[in-house]
């Protein structure tokens, strides 16, 4: 960091990431070239091969050029492990050095080429006894064979780090970059849509631009400081103090009088931070700054302790409680205990609608929650259900044999416990342009329709995640709407919109809307004066990308067509929406947030956070990039003054400096963005599935079981806290994890436990609804 200039352009590599293509290619020449002497030595030796000083001039011009690469890749490899990550200064050297060696690599070529012709019009005539194994001329064919390769894969590299776009801050640099990405990936693009794929990546250059055009870093730099942060968060973590949550990585715009701009702040300080990003845009009054990369205090969900007043946990994980957050906030606030617990009836219900949500992911999240006897059950579940479907005509027609259809259908009826009959209507992936995946089906048991819709699982669905500007959602949400009406067009909020959304998961959902229109199955079943099922409720239902796209179906809805439907959803988007529309949603939206999951805690605010957090332990890091690598690969016990300096060195300052400004230039483009994004909040009400621990699990398949209990949070809480960055961030947000979890929470909860446990490998157990071994009760 940054990004190393050769040739008078910016590479897709940095000046740290050179020692390993160095250090292997020093490697391997150094070995040629012993091997090589041998050769020499061996034509001209006792038995001096006929022809053998033809080959004088080829080996040797050869050799030559490998001990000049050695060398010179040996300089680099050491040259680049000097210094932390921005200490570019010591290694200055590195382009000349790669310079020269370009040279000595173009010196390589010629010589092998020779070498190549000379061994097979003239090949060295030796006397070989029978069963040796040196033979010179098989020798030298694999040595130049493996010099061909080796030069190929230096070509290789060079090519996969050239930078066809080197200009980072430019919106037409990630427009084109988006652009090719969208060819290569045939990502969104159908025959009938022209002019999609440029628009696409039009508005995925605008935000990337956005987000990632403030500071040069390459994709080790993001890796590295992704890693750097994460590792400074547990050690935070783990001190358990207020005072540190609020400390070391806080970036806020705030001025402190008299405070050094490059100083981290104190662990032990009470305030904000120092004003590491000052300088970007204020508010149109001048009453302060508009957006903050960083929280100046312990504000919201920081992933759980255990109350005050309780004793020391066996599930007390090896960092400590990773959930001091929500307890600081409860502390500073005088609330500790106010936070009320989910009952039981509550998390039954959840529980019983996470399988709908689950279901909508088809086969694939099926198998991946029971690998082991998945494919069985799909083949041979329900008596052979999913044989029978496909000789069942369908529609009245003839049977559909499609097997991935049909693999979707047994998958979503065993998952969700569905009678043939009870599925409705079932829309599969790339149906219909711009239309999720979704089911509609009957459950008798709660006299309710089930509408459920999958959440991402293609890259289409990741395009659509991208797709983070707000759009207006005013007519959206307004009154007097009829079912068989026109449907608003999505437009881009402006600055006096009153309320918007994520555009990727609006367009998303005014296409499902549509589509339920066309099929009407929804107006048969429910909405329709002479429907089959009136009277019963709507429930919409969906995990992540589905979540956000169920929200927002119910929210058009929920308004005049159908006031009394209930939503669930499970791990939404964090950016889905303006919080005075999830708040007014507390009715009949229901939020669930598993552990420290990172999609609902995701918005444009937090985002910004995370980057300016990374970007300053960068900064401050004192460690070469390798060796913190190296450091990370092998776990070692880090202490944060092993890792970072209590201030920004002076080598690094000109970047901050330029970062800030970089900020500081956002248009009017950006400012609307984030007058916007900056509001977007869970909706409804939140549940938060709290972690409380974890300990080791005993038995022949070894890991962790994790302890959760379900409180009630603020959405502007979970907003608040920022990403938590842990190797459970991920692994939350697993629909088949959260499903176990929510099934153990409500049998628990029903005996009086108020903590449910579950086990890395708990989505193996989700079907049936009687779990293994490790499903079973535990004191407590």
């Amino acid at each position: 960091m940054p990004a190393l200039r050769v040739f008078g352009r910016r590479w897709l590599i940095a000046s740290d990431d050179i020692p390993i293509p160095a250090g292997f290619l020093a490697i391997f020449r150094f070995i040629w070239c012993g091997l090589l002497v041998g050769w020499l030595i061996s034509i001209h030796g006792p038995k001096e091969c006929t022809g053998a000083w033809q080959y004088n001039v080829a080996a040797g011009g050869l050799l030559g050029f490998f001990l000049a690469s050695f060398a010179l890749e040996t300089a680099m490899t050491i040259i680049g492990l000097r210094g932390s990550i921005f200490e570019t200064s010591k290694r200055r050297r590195l382009p000349l050095l790669i310079y020269l060696d370009i040279v000595a690599v173009t010196g390589q070529i010629a010589f092998n080429a020779y070498c190549t012709r000379l061994l097979y019009t003239e090949p060295p005539q030796c006397e070989v006894e029978p069963g040796e194994l040196w033979q010179p001329a098989q020798v030298l064919k694999g040595l130049v064979w493996s010099t061909w390769a080796v030069l190929a894969g230096s070509l290789l590299l060079l090519a996969l780090t050239y930078n066809l776009y080197p200009d980072y801050k430019a919106v037409e640099s990630w427009e084109r970059r988006w652009s090719a990405m969208a060819h290569c990936c045939f990502c969104c693009i159908s025959n009938h849509e022209k002019g999609r794929r440029e628009d696409l990546a039009a508005r995925l250059g605008r935000i990337f631009a956005l987000m990632f055009g403030h500071i040069d870093m390459t994709a080790s730099d993001i890796v590295v400081s992704f890693a750097l942060a994460m590792t400074l968060q547990k050690l935070r973590r783990r001190g358990g103090s207020r005072a540190a949550r609020a400390g070391s990585l806080q970036m806020t715009t705030a001025a402190l009088p008299g405070a050094d701009p490059y100083r981290a702040p104190s662990p032990s300080s009470s305030g904000a931070g120092a004003p590491l990003m000052d300088g970007t845009r204020t508010g149109e009054g001048g009453n302060g700054p508009r957006f903050q990369g960083a929280s100046a205090g312990p504000t919201g969900v920081g992933g759980g302790s255990p109350g005050s007043g309780a004793g020391p946990s066996p599930w007390s994980d090896s960092e400590g409680s990773d959930d001091e957050g929500l307890a600081a906030a409860d502390e500073e606030a005088g609330l500790q205990g106010q936070r009320s617990r989910v009952d039981a009836e509550t998390l039954q219900e959840a529980s019983h609608y996470m399988s709908y949500a689950f279901a909508a992911y088809g086969y694939l999240l099926y198998l991946w929650g029971k690998p082991a006897t998945g494919v069985l059950e799909l083949c041979c579940g329900r008596s052979c259900g999913l044989a029978m479907n496909m000789l069942r005509p369908s529609r009245g027609v003839l049977p559909d044999l499609r097997v991935i259809t049909n693999l979707n259908r047994e998958a979503t009826l065993q998952a969700a416990g569905l009678s043939t009959e009870d599925l409705l209507f079932v829309r599969y992936e790339a149906e219909k342009p711009n239309v999720l995946p979704y089911f509609l089906a009957l459950d008798h048991a709660t006299q309710t329709v089930v509408l459920a819709i999958r959440g991402s699982l293609s890259l289409d669905d990741v395009v659509r995640d991208l797709l983070i500007e707000p759009a207006s959602l005013d007519s959206w949400i307004s009154s007097g709407k009829e079912w068989h009406g026109v449907i608003p067009e999505i437009a881009m909020a402006e600055r006096n919109t009153e309320a918007s959304g994520h555009a990727g998961i609006l367009e998303a959902a005014r296409a499902t809307l549509m589509d339920l229109q066309e099929s009407g199955y929804l107006w048969s079943t429910l909405l329709g004066p002479e429907a089959t099922h009136r009277g019963w409720q709507l429930v919409v239902t969906g995990h992540s990308l589905g979540a956000g796209c169920a929200f927002l179906v119910g929210l058009y809805l929920s308004q005049s067509i159908c006031p009394g439907l209930k939503c669930w959803a499970f791990s939404p988007p964090g950016g889905l929406a303006s919080a005075s529309v999830g708040a007014s949603a507390k009715a009949w939206c229901t939020t669930v947030v598993c552990g420290k999951e990172w999609i609902p805690r995701l918005t444009a605010q937090s985002f910004d956070r995370l980057r300016d957090e990374m970007v300053l332990a960068a900064l401050r890091c004192r460690l070469p990039k390798l060796a913190f690598g190296w450091g990370v690969l092998r776990r070692r016990a880090w202490t944060e003054a092993d890792l970072v300096l209590p201030e920004v060195p002076p080598h690094a300052r000109p970047v901050l400096n330029e970062y800030r400004k970089s900020l500081a230039r956002r248009g009017e483009l950006e400012d609307s963005f984030y007058d916007h994004a900056s509001s977007f909040a869970a909706p409804g009400r939140v549940m938060w599935l709290q972690s409380v621990g974890s300990a080791p699990r005993k038995g022949w398949r070894p890991g962790r079981s994790h302890e959760y209990r379900a409180v009630w949070i603020d959405a502007e809480d979970l907003s608040s806290e920022g990403i938590i960055l842990s190797g459970r961030m991920m692994a939350d947000h697993m629909p088949d994890h959260l499903l176990a979890l929510l099934r153990k929470m409500a049998r628990r909860l029903q005996h009086s436990h108020s903590t449910a446990a579950v086990d890395d490998r708990a989505g193996e157990s989700v079907l049936p609804h009687a779990g293994g071994s490790h499903d079973r009760e535990r004191g407590g």
